[in-house]
């Protein structure tokens, strides 16, 4: 069998050219994250998991996870257990091309070039106490109020903690715990309670130690001086405990609202995307953004889960294909005669003869696309089907068959081929003379046969 030469070269370098590069094949598609068929996939964002109902299997989540559809037309994807205390998503879809769709787009422009060529409850009700009002405040409900704010603020870590578990039961507690919190009447009567704790205060301390009692008419009367008193000493508690909040009352006052609100979203799903079947991937790169308004009340579960989590990841969803693609160039044996013919000086004119061997076993390089069915793709012996195309001028062919797979180390494939071969036009013949070579014409004309081919896939 004769070396490949320069000019066979020049001839095959269509086929090489389509096939990417002369030494090189094109690419295997690539491996892919199978799931069976089901109309949602859910991402466990915390938990860095995708998996589908009943929920018992499940892959990791990586900063690029490929899911395939198998047997739905659409799939809906979803962030399950959605923690708005820990980040908020977005999401931006793009398409790209699959790897199986780029060799059968490269197979089928040969083909082009190919045929252009050819052609909550109320509880029990209790007693409140006596009110005690100085200037207008009442003393006892601005306490509970400062008290029940200071509760507020000190449950807000130990919920976000018990949030982060992604236990449905956890998640329904927070809501349920969170749901009963009275923030804005609570935030509403220490707002109003703020500028008379103030101005008592100032007239307390401005005051002479003798001086007027701090009251309006009809109230009970209470002296600066009397730190004993009982009334008097709420009074400056209070105003101690609101005055502790400023300049931060209003912004803690509102986080607890926002929190409030937050919680009765917890344990949501947040719609990812909804892919339908399509020749191209579907890329789904979603941006978890970590939430910063309640990282100083996170203890260190929600510290650590919030910062180790993903930031940032894409979901790759492609249609599951029952078959992979490989394409490349392959040496092909066809055996059938590839007739070549020129003249030789006699006498007078010149003698049609052919210039060939004669051999019915001839060779040439064709790109051919291998369709392994998912069934036959056993790593150490596989099968597959083969269709191939040479593109050459007036030598174009055409190839189908079968062929097997040893260790993924190299193919063996057979079948039958259809080629033009060049034959003599009408009126002539091998051994007629003529009265100058350029009498002798020739036309490509198609002759079947069978073919052998080996290749050595080369995966980049």
């Amino acid at each position: 069998m004769r070396a490949i030469t320069p000019s066979l070269k020049r001839r095959l370098a269509p086929v090489l050219l389509f096939a990417g590069v002369e030494t090189t094949f094109a690419r295997a598609s690539s491996a892919q994250h199978f799931l069976s068929a089901s109309p949602t996939i859910k991402v466990f964002h915390l938990k860095a998991k995708v998996s589908e109902p009943p929920y018992a299997d499940s892959i990791a989540l990586t900063p690029e996870t490929a899911i395939s559809l198998h047997g739905d037309s659409s799939v809906s994807i979803v962030i399950a257990f959605r923690n708005p205390f820990l980040f908020t998503y977005q999401t931006e879809v793009s398409e790209q091309e699959t790897d199986q769709h780029k060799l059968a787009a490269s197979f089928a422009s040969t083909l082009s070039g190919f045929i252009k060529q050819f052609h909550s409850a109320g509880g029990s009700r209790t007693e409140a106490p006596t009110p005690v009002v100085i200037e207008g405040l009442n003393v006892r409900t601005t306490l509970a109020n400062l008290e029940i704010l200071q509760t507020y603020i000190a449950d807000v870590p130990k919920e976000i903690t018990k949030s982060v578990s992604e236990n449905p039961s956890d998640l329904k507690s927070v809501r349920d715990n969170v749901a009963l919190w009275k923030v804005d009447e609570v935030s509403k009567a220490l707002a109003d309670a703020i500028e008379p704790a103030r101005a008592i205060l100032i007239k307390c301390l401005v005051a002479k130690p003798d001086s007027a009692v701090l009251n309006g008419p009809g109230e009970k009367k209470s002296k600066c001086t009397d730190r004993a008193a009982d009334d008097l000493g709420s009074i400056i508690e209070i105003a101690r405990g609101i005055v502790s909040l400023e300049p931060n009352n209003t912004a803690t006052l509102q986080t607890l609202k926002e929190f409030v609100d937050d919680a009765g979203h917890l344990g949501e799903e947040v719609p990812v995307g909804n892919v339908v079947e399509s020749v191209s991937d579907k890329v789904l790169t979603v941006t978890a953004t970590p939430v910063t308004k309640y990282q100083r009340f996170f203890e260190d579960v929600a510290r650590k889960k919030q910062s180790t989590a993903l930031k940032k990841f894409a979901l790759v969803v492609r249609t599951y294909s029952p078959v992979s693609l490989s394409l490349g160039p392959a040496l092909v044996i066809r055996f059938m005669e590839t007739p070549k013919f020129g003249v030789a000086k006699q006498g007078d004119g010149y003698l049609i003869k052919r210039t060939d061997d004669g051999s019915a076993t001839t060779y040439n390089l064709a790109a051919m696309l291998n369709i392994v069915p998912r069934a036959w793709s056993n790593p150490h012996f596989g099968g597959y089907i083969q269709i191939g195309a040479d593109p050459t001028k007036d030598a174009l062919g055409i190839y189908a068959g079968a062929g097997i797979t040893v260790e993924r180390a190299f193919t063996i494939g057979a079948g039958f081929a259809y080629q033009e071969v060049d034959q003599l036009v009408k009126g002539l013949a091998e051994s007629q003379v003529i009265a100058s070579p350029d009498l002798l014409k020739t036309k490509p004309q198609w002759r079947p046969g069978g073919y052998l081919t080996i290749t050595i896939p080369i995966v980049k």
